[in-house]
């Protein structure tokens, strides 16, 4: 597959469809965010503040 630019996108996509099955599949209502007040940081975190599933 061809792929351009600064970022191998549908690699991204892969690997995020491939952690989502592995944790079974969960619905979005099983997704936080969090954003911290001084730093402004965004956490994205599944079922509970501990699992960090990515910051922003």
């Amino acid at each position: 597959m061809l792929q351009l630019g600064p970022r191998r996108l549908w690699d991204e996509v892969v690997a995020a469809y491939d952690w989502w099955h592995e944790v079974g599949e969960p619905g979005r209502e099983r997704f936080c965010l969090t954003v911290l007040a001084d730093t402004g940081e965004h956490q994205v975190w599944l079922d509970d503040s501990a699992k960090i599933v990515q910051v922003i």
